[in-house]
């Protein structure tokens, strides 16, 4: 037989370690756990023979750092600990370690001990006592003394272990730093390759002790030497290849061991190294062309080692749902790769620029087609890990609109926003996620504050609140006319295929914002306002045709539509002015009632609104007829009270009106349209004493009066007839 070999034998007897530790560890808890419920009464114990096991048991369990248990609670059974008690302690698991020295008495005491060190060296300095070699030699020793003992204690107790070998680092690091800065034993070349030295040895002690601190205090120790040994220049070709070593490091530390703390910590050190080390070297000006490439090679890098292989490793693990599979552990391991995915081309995208100094245009190209490249993996990753695909997508959406926003100019960046926004939408719902969504609906949300900005005085609103609002102007570039309609066009693409919430939204906030541009083209025409009302009437009559047909988000901007063109009626009834309220007079020279721009398409609105209210349920169409009637009374009185005699004429038409609408009720049989004629033909009766009777003249009076009040006999004896036969034919 082949005797095994003394390799094979020291991994054997590690692993049987390993276990007789694990072993003897779980016999501890079991014996805590039974120990109040098992415990014998005293005069036993005092008198039996313990046995071998438990003797055994008794002298590997390690001396208790806290207060023993009183005997009394001891018999008792009661619990050693206020969290097994459920005490005030219970809430927090982690409490007891701290209580008890093992959390910070090591902190504490490796702290001092540097501090210690630091202070014989200063003392000795300046006594004299010692020489250069002699106090380096001596840090140096510390740093060893402190490594063997942490290594020496690691299978023990980890978290005094771990504290040592950080301290040990530390110490190395301060050795070398004295060496080159303080006494000038080392050129700054031969002092970076030590602390690399110390630096790859930090790594190597915590793949070998899987202690992730010791992957932290290299990495900040790695990205701090550069400044340390290169304060005033900052020794850009220097600092990126020493970043570019740690980022390297971190990455193959990553691939073996999966550190979220570790990862998290190269990429904040290696991103603040590179950018204050630019900061620190334009100060003396601009960086020469070999800087620039060190710089933007170790920026790549940075990028491709901390930005893009955690994701990538993330999203090559086997897809969720395996029998494996652990949500909450996924759910952590995301965290660190998550972050860096999303950060890293950003800043990798600004530092760039400012490496290079390139100009907007240039910066915004390259940063938009970085965003293309992100959301194309986002798609690729969709359907392996969806939440990486998420943060994926939404570092795509944000570069390429910031590259977009920056790099294009004028009318063309309102295009291409719009066609990204929309896009984005599309996108979100084949699986890019719920982030570039909202990115897109914020893109749309200034787009739109940007489209209300641009509409300048020619709206509804300015129509219906500015005296002057909504004249004629001259015409927009076309350019500009179109860049607007891009945006409501980019709405309504984005809604297509969305029967959601969200598609609902989009679709009004389309239809609004083409009603809106459609009013800007129209006023700036002569008699604008008035063919804007018009087409915005038979909008609002189409969008009604289209809620009846199932497109419900249509009928809040057809209400929205009618609701302007009533405030807009309102506004022509008071600058009529009809009761002379404003001190202006009622008469308006020039101008032919009815046969007017503004009559005429007030009657086309009035008309419109009627058409619409029978494409309504019952409760909204009332609401639009009764809207409807009040239009026609103020366009009767606002187009015929500036005639001579016009009060006259307005109380007329009035009462021809009200007595049409009693006759048609009657007929039908509409106890609703009844009831709105009679309080009509009543506001009537107001108006003639209240206002006729102070406006016209004598014989006015005598033709309105008599006239209107013949009318009324003639409708009573109307109705009083239909009424009877009604009874009659009741009865028969």
């Amino acid at each position: 037989m082949n005797e095994p070999r003394p390799a094979d034998l020291e991994a054997r007897m590690s692993r049987l370690e390993d276990a007789v530790d694990q072993l003897q560890q779980a016999v501890r808890r079991i014996e805590v756990a039974v120990a109040p419920a098992a415990s014998p009464p005293v005069a036993a114990v005092a008198t039996a023979e313990p046995a071998p096991l438990a003797t055994a048991a008794a002298e590997a369990r390690p001396l208790p750092l806290s207060e023993p248990v009183p005997p009394a609670a001891a018999a008792a059974g009661a619990p050693a600990s206020g969290e097994d008690a459920g005490g005030p302690l219970a809430w927090l698991p982690g409490v007891q370690p701290v209580l008890n020295g093992e959390f910070w008495l090591s902190k504490v005491g490796i702290g001092l001990l540097l501090l210690g060190v630091a202070f014989l060296f200063k003392y000795s300095i300046e006594q004299g006592w010692i020489t250069p070699v002699v106090r380096l030699a001596a840090g140096a020793a510390v740093g060893t003394a402190l490594t063997a003992w942490g290594l020496r204690i690691h299978g023990e107790q980890r978290s005094l272990s771990r504290v040592l070998l950080g301290g040990g680092i530390a110490a190395f690091y301060m050795v070398g730093f004295a060496a080159s800065q303080l006494y000038g034993l080392l050129p700054n070349s031969a002092a970076l390759v030590y602390m690399a030295a110390v630096t790859s040895a930090a790594f190597l002690l915590s793949l070998r002790e899987d202690e992730p601190v010791l992957t932290i205090v290299g990495t900040l120790g790695g990205v701090g030497t550069p400044f340390l040994l290169y304060p005033r220049t900052g020794s850009l070709g220097w600092l990126a290849a020493y970043v570019a070593f740690i980022a390297l490091w971190n990455g193959v530390v990553y691939a073996r061991r999966r550190w979220d703390s570790a990862l998290l910590t190269a990429g904040i050190g290696s991103w603040t190294a590179l950018v204050s080390g630019l900061v620190v070297s334009e100060r003396a000006g601009p960086p020469p062309l070999d800087a620039r490439w060190a710089l933007q090679g170790a920026l790549v890098l940075v990028w491709a080692v901390l930005g893009v292989l955690p994701a990538a490793l993330y999203l090559l693990r086997a897809a969720p749902g395996g029998a494996a599979d652990d949500g909450e552990a996924d759910d952590r391991e995301i965290l660190a790769p998550a972050a860096l995915a999303f950060v890293s081309p950003l800043v990798a995208a600004v530092f760039t620029s400012a490496v290079w100094e390139l100009t907007a245009r240039q910066w915004g190209a390259g940063t938009a087609v970085l965003g293309l490249a992100y959301l194309a993996a986002a798609l690729w990753a969709r359907e392996r890990r969806g939440e990486m695909a998420a943060v994926l997508g939404l570092a795509g959406a944000v570069l390429l609109t910031v590259g977009t926003g920056i790099g294009a100019e004028g009318e063309a960046r309102i295009v291409l926003l719009a066609a990204e926004a929309a896009g984005l939408h599309l996108l979100s719902r084949r699986g890019l996620g719920r982030g570039s969504a909202g990115w897109a609906h914020l893109v749309f949300g200034v787009l739109g504050i940007a489209f209300l900005a641009r509409l300048g005085g020619f709206n509804p609103l300015a129509a219906v609140f500015a005296p002057d609002g909504g004249t004629a102007g001259e015409a927009l570039p076309a350019a500009r006319r179109l860049a607007d309609l891009a945006v409501a066009g980019a709405l309504l693409a984005a809604s297509l295929g969305a029967r959601d919430r969200t598609g609902r939204i989009l679709r009004a906030a389309a239809l609004a914002a083409l009603f809106l541009w459609g009013w800007r083209e129209l006023a700036v025409l002569p008699h604008g306002v008035a063919l804007a009302t018009v087409a915005w009437a038979l909008g609002g009559v189409g969008l009604l045709a289209l809620a009846a047909r199932g497109e419900g988000e249509a009928a809040p901007v057809a209400h929205a539509v009618f609701a302007v063109l009533a405030a807009l009626l309102l506004r022509h009834l008071a600058e009529a002015d009809p009761l002379a309220v404003l001190g202006r007079a009622a008469e308006r020279p020039g101008v032919t009632p009815v046969f007017n721009a503004r009559g005429l398409a007030d009657l086309a609105v009035i008309a419109c609104a009627f058409a619409a209210s029978r494409l309504l349920p019952a409760r909204e169409r009332l609401v639009y007829s009764l809207a409807v009637h009040a239009a026609v009374m103020q366009w009767i009185w606002r187009e015929f009270s500036g005639l001579p005699g016009g009060e006259g004429i307005v109380s007329a038409l009035w009462g021809v009106y009200g007595v049409a609408l009693l006759v048609v009720a009657t007929l039908r049989g509409w106890a609703t349209l009844q009831s709105v004629a009679k309080l009509t033909l009543l506001f009537l009766v107001a108006k003639m004493f209240l206002v006729d009777l102070r406006a016209l003249e004598a014989l006015w009076r005598v033709l309105l009066f008599s006239g209107l009040g013949g009318l009324f006999l003639v409708l009573s004896y109307y109705v009083g007839r239909r009424r009877q036969l009604e009874e009659r034919h009741g009865h028969g």
